[in-house]
């Protein structure tokens, strides 16, 4: 079974767009940076990187996924 574990930022519902788009940007530039790379490898995590609406898209996806996989296998009723 693979049950994926996300490491990120969340932000709450009520932030402002600006805000909200800054960190997206800062993530997109980040993660292009040789010191960023070198922490992740040395990590040993994933290269994996999504932010703002992708992710959120993903993310339900994924749960939805994974809902109906544990419905599947018995783990839950639904």
């Amino acid at each position: 079974i693979q049950w994926r574990v996300w490491r990120g930022f969340y932000m709450g519902p009520d932030v402002s767009d600006d805000a909200y788009n800054w960190w997206v940007n800062t993530f997109r530039r980040l993660v292009k940076t040789d010191e960023f790379n070198e922490q992740r490898d040395k990590l040993g995590l994933y290269p994996f990187f999504m932010v703002g609406p992708e992710f959120e898209n993903y993310v339900h996806e994924s749960v939805n996924k994974h809902h109906q996989t544990a419905i599947d296998i018995g783990l839950i009723h639904d």
